[in-house]
C-alpha cells in the first residue's frame, strides 16, 4: 500500500515538471539524481566496484538496465503522463508485474501459477474500470 501511495504522489507531483520542462529534461534530472543517490548508498555497503567494472557481462547488464529499462522506460512513462494524465497512467503502471511474470515465463521458462493469472486478471479488470470511468467523465 505504501508503495502504491508513494507512486501516486510521485505521479501527481511530477506532472507539472513534465509540463514545464518536457519529458526528456525531467527524466534526465531524475535519472542523474537517482544515480548519485544509489552510488552513495552503495559506498556505505562496501560494494567491490573493481570487480563490477572488470566484468564485461556486468557492464552490459548495467548498461541495458540503465538505458532501456530505466531511461527509456521513464521517458515513455513521462510522455504518457503528459498525454494521458495521472489517473490513466497510474492505472497502467500496475501492468509492470504482469509483464514481469509474462517475461519470466517467455524468456526464462518459468511456470505461471493460478494465483499469478488471477492477479493479472484483477489488474486488467482494474485498468478496464479506470478507462470506463475516465471515458464517462
Amino acid at each position: 500500500m505504501a508503495s502504491a501511495f508513494a507512486w501516486s504522489l510521485y505521479t501527481i507531483f511530477n506532472r507539472p515538471n513534465v509540463t514545464s520542462y518536457g519529458a526528456l529534461t525531467t527524466n534526465a534530472y531524475q535519472i542523474t539524481f537517482a544515480t548519485i543517490v544509489l552510488y552513495l548508498a552503495s559506498l556505505r555497503n562496501g560494494i567491490p566496484w573493481a570487480e563490477v567494472f572488470s566484468s564485461r557481462d556486468i557492464l552490459l547488464n548495467l548498461g541495458y538496465l540503465g538505458i532501456f529499462c530505466s531511461a527509456v522506460g521513464y521517458l515513455l512513462y513521462l510522455f504518457a503522463l503528459r498525454s494521458l494524465g495521472p489517473t490513466v497512467v497510474s492505472a497502467f503502471i500496475n501492468l509492470v508485474p504482469v509483464f514481469g511474470v509474462a517475461g519470466s515465463a517467455l524468456i526464462l521458462g518459468e511456470r505461471v501459477t493460478l494465483v499469478q493469472l488471477m492477479g493479472g486478471a484483477i489488474v486488467a479488470l482494474g485498468i478496464f474500470a479506470v478507462e470506463r470511468i475516465q471515458g464517462d467523465s
